[in-house]
């Protein structure tokens, strides 16, 4: 792993800015246009105003929503809106939710770590990337020169070093602590001891580490610190990232599912006769009966099906057809792990391939199963597709091939808060 450090955080002083509930956010390129204007009523000083700011009909190159983030940011470190601790330290979060009726604990670490290059083999991509967010978050980057939205990373530790560090810390009361919107509580705690810093970093710096969500920003940092090398002395070559142990349990990733607008078949019987060439088809009577029978862990490659107003599983007949149908339409250059995988041959086989559904027009995603069906039954979509989470060793192993993972394979849950803690460089 790259070189982590600890830093001097920022974080909104409530005394003067009010209650932390109202100042967060989720990270910005999962809030809808009717969630922004939430988050800027909640507060004036609210930090969608900066991770997400709104276009002015007068906008120029000079005068835009980037050049009004760095305002903002500004004007409330100036105002002690939001202060800055005054030694360095290490961040530790206790994240604890509830999903589907069962509870769950997620701790970790925010600490700054140095950007290097995906080929140095030290930190682990997972996902492709688009040219037009980063360019818009460079914007911001180079207008506020300061982190919001830390980057959401995992490692393997099974001595589990950090945890037991930190064990007699979360006894202690912890100095930030809000419930966000969706009900996910969320408590801080410092960590200044330096023998207990040492110990965590050393212990980290024979580690890979894997980026789970924020990839944009990871590359769009990495980018800032190539376009402006002299900034690296201030604090350019490092961003903030957040570091969770998979050894602790506690992680939870759900699948999104696929919605099919339109056939290129000739009917719907020539559709289930090409299915069930390479699938048991069993039907099901409800949603909750089928999402229960994919998500086996007998090693099958299960998918469930909505069409018609009827339920079914899918079950693949012979790995080897698959696999010669994604050796056809993927090459010989992706490893088996990746073909392996079931969002692969979902993608790539069942809908691409067997149902000749090649445009992107033509399939759409949500990560809600009701709202799935519910779509379908409205006559928006033809069909849905449900399939199990992706585990998180899957992952892993994609990425140590050097591959990124299939497009909405993944959903980390809960995502990270944004303005709970700020890097400024």
């Amino acid at each position: 792993m790259p070189n982590i450090k600890s830093f001097k955080g920022y974080y909104y002083n409530q005394e003067i800015a009010g209650s932390l509930d109202n100042l967060i956010a989720p990270p910005y390129d999962i809030i809808s246009p009717s969630q922004r204007e939430e988050l800027y009523n909640k507060s004036p000083f609210n930090i969608i105003r900066v991770i997400l700011g709104k276009d002015h009909p007068d906008d120029n190159s000079i005068s835009n929503k980037y050049s009004r983030a760095a305002e903002h940011l500004g004007d409330w470190i100036s105002k002690n809106i939001l202060k800055r601790d005054n030694q360095p330290a290490l961040y530790l979060l206790k994240q604890e939710f509830e999903h589907n009726s069962k509870k769950y604990s997620r701790s970790g670490f925010f600490a700054l770590i140095e950007l290097v290059d995906f080929d140095r083999n030290q930190v682990f991509p997972h996902e492709e990337t688009l040219n037009a967010p980063k360019a818009d978050r460079l914007k911001l980057l180079e207008a506020v020169k300061a982190h919001f939205s830390p980057i959401f990373s995992f490692y393997f530790d099974n001595k589990n070093v950090v945890e037991s560090t930190f064990d007699k810390l979360k006894k202690q009361p912890p100095f930030l602590k809000v419930t966000a919107s969706n009900g996910i509580k969320n408590s801080l705690w410092r960590v200044v001891d330096k023998n207990k810093i040492s110990k965590i970093t050393q212990m980290l710096k024979n580690k890979q580490v894997f980026i789970a969500d924020g990839h944009h920003r990871y590359e769009t940092a990495l980018n800032y610190k190539k376009l402006h090398p002299q900034a690296a002395k201030d604090g350019a070559d490092s961003v903030l990232m957040y570091f969770a142990n998979i050894e602790q349990g506690g992680f939870l990733i759900l699948p999104t599912y696929r919605l099919i607008k339109k056939l290129n078949t000739i009917g719907r019987q020539e559709v289930n006769r090409k299915i069930k060439e390479f699938f048991d088809m069993q039907k099901m009577p409800d949603l909750e009966t089928t999402i229960k029978a994919i998500e086996t862990t007998d090693g099958a490659h299960k998918f469930g099906l909505f069409s018609n107003n009827e339920f079914f599983v899918l079950t693949l007949k012979n790995e080897a057809d698959a696999a010669r149908g994604l050796e056809a339409s993927l090459g010989a250059n992706k490893s088996d792990d990746y073909k392996k995988l079931d969002v692969t041959i979902l993608d790539e086989f069942l809908i691409k391939d067997i149902l000749a559904v090649n445009s992107e027009e033509d399939i759409s995603f949500t990560k809600n199963a009701g709202e799935a069906v519910a779509l379908v039954k409205a006559g928006e979509y033809e069909m849905a597709f449900f399939l199990k989470p992706t585990r998180l060793t899957q992952i892993k192993n994609v990425a140590l091939c050097g591959e990124r993972m299939p497009k909405k394979a993944t959903y980390f849950y809960p995502k990270l808060l944004s303005g709970l803690l700020i890097n400024k460089f």
